[in-house]
């Protein structure tokens, strides 16, 4: 239990810091860009960003506890190819269907990338 229960909550509240920080302070400029496509903060429901936070979360330690070779390799290896899966399914779909700039699909690609890699080495670093 304390092998997929501390590391779902803590890698759950690492994205969420993460999203936080990327979404708004990075990515900032770039999204008044694109704000006649996205919903105003008012109406964005942070119930399912935090919902898909700990879905994240959850697969990636079930990744690990069931097939990965415990250390912290291993955490960054599941992490990488996660976020790159992840990054590009995201960024290249939501691309080809909404008129989102180049430069917000590289970085989201990009992020999801470093917030996983990130994930993966937390997951590796706690469950050796």
């Amino acid at each position: 239990m304390k092998k997929f229960v501390v590391p779902v909550l803590i890698v759950f509240f690492l994205l969420c810091i993460m999203d936080f920080v990327i979404n708004t302070m990075i990515m900032a400029n770039a999204y008044k860009q694109i704000v006649t496509i996205l919903r105003p903060g008012a109406e964005m429901n942070l119930s399912l960003v935090y919902l898909a936070n700990i879905i994240h979360s959850i697969v990636l330690v079930s990744i690990y506890n069931l097939f990965a070779k415990k250390g912290v390799w291993s955490g960054l290896k599941l992490g990488i190819l996660y976020g790159l899966g992840y990054g590009f399914g995201l960024g290249l779909g939501i691309y080809a269907m909404m008129p989102v700039t180049a430069h917000i699909t590289a970085a989201w690609i990009v992020s999801c990338f470093v917030e996983f890699s990130i994930a993966g080495l937390v997951i590796g670093s706690m469950n050796k």
